[in-house]
């Protein structure tokens, strides 16, 4: 049995090149969308693709399919639903920005929570307050 780390068989520059040519002819069809459609018929394991995106001769390919995949969505190409998702997994830029917003909007809201909750808690107070001085006038009659 062996033992040790799973052994990883990294393409050569040469075939990192062939595999992103086919994946920019491939990436041209409409019906192509995903690029787990593209790796699963191309025979590479999801592990083997990570690596494979991560390869200098094969980055510029795979950056040029996100951009088509990109386009597809802004055309309307691709199904609007899927579309938003997909620019939502690959437009870093798009994705920063989203995040950027949604944490300075969480900022803003964060002061006025404080607030209301401390306005319910002074409320809640003068409450309490308010019935012991109508119990004790109570009392005293």
């Amino acid at each position: 049995m062996p033992a040790g780390r799973p052994r990883l068989v990294a393409p050569t520059p040469e075939q990192c090149i062939e595999i992103g040519e086919r994946l920019k002819k491939w990436i041209t069809y409409p019906i192509n969308q995903r690029f787990q459609q593209f790796y699963t018929s191309n025979g590479i394991l999801r592990k083997d693709w990570k690596n494979l995106i991560q390869m200098p001769e094969f980055l510029p390919y795979y950056e040029e399919a996100q951009a088509a995949l990109a386009q597809k969505c802004i055309d309307g190409t691709m199904e609007k639903s899927f579309g938003h998702r997909f620019i939502r997994l690959y437009e870093r830029d798009l994705v920063e920005e989203e995040n950027d917003t949604a944490k300075f909007t969480a900022e803003i809201k964060k002061p006025a929570e404080v607030a209301a909750i401390t306005n319910t808690i002074l409320e809640y107070s003068k409450f309490i307050e308010d019935k012991k001085h109508s119990a004790k006038a109570a009392d005293t009659v």
